[in-house]
């Protein structure tokens, strides 16, 4: 198992699905993992034969977008440097929810 795995199955992280019912893929759904210190995007890639995965640090995110529509909502997370996360087709409270996190957690390490 790798360590993204083992990240993953820890019992204090928050797990979030795009949202079929706001046009995100039912076999393809984007993921994202917030653990204590990373934030963690997966997708099945089209040919449904891997997973595409992107780490990103906490302490790396420089900003949390939320570009909401009248589809759904899509989380622009962007770094120090590193690119961005887009996430698309999430519903409004989870993607609130996602920033609420993030924010919360650039502050615990920050105060650090």
């Amino acid at each position: 198992m790798s360590k993204i795995d083992e990240k993953i199955n820890q019992q204090n992280n928050n797990e979030f699905h795009s949202a079929i019912t706001r046009g995100g893929s039912i076999l393809t759904p984007d993921r994202l993992i917030i653990t204590d210190d990373e934030v963690i995007y997966k997708k099945r890639n089209k040919f449904l034969i891997n997973v595409d995965t992107i780490t990103m640090p906490i302490a790396n995110i420089s900003s949390v977008k939320l570009d909401t529509s009248i589809i759904g909502t899509d989380i622009i997370i962007t770094s120090y440097g590193e690119g961005k996360i887009v996430c698309k087709n999430f519903t409004k409270s989870d993607a609130k929810k996602i920033r609420e996190l993030i924010m919360e957690r650039m502050s615990k390490i920050h105060k650090r």
